[in-house]
């Protein structure tokens, strides 16, 4: 879904914001984070910016 999403938006000039959706707070790791990041980059997908969407 990504790869879809990164492509359409750079064809369109636009930007690709990354969303980070942190639903299981006990579970929840900065690993877990960090691997979504370098699993994007690896695919040669970078990100203009960052949400951090923190539910309680």
């Amino acid at each position: 879904t990504a790869l879809i999403n990164w492509l359409f938006v750079k064809g369109q000039g636009g930007k690709f914001i990354l969303r980070i959706d942190d639903t299981d707070l006990e579970r929840s790791t900065a690993a877990y984070e960090q691997g979504i990041r370098d699993d994007l980059t690896w695919l040669g997908l970078s990100w203009d910016d960052i949400v951090w969407i923190h539910l309680l």
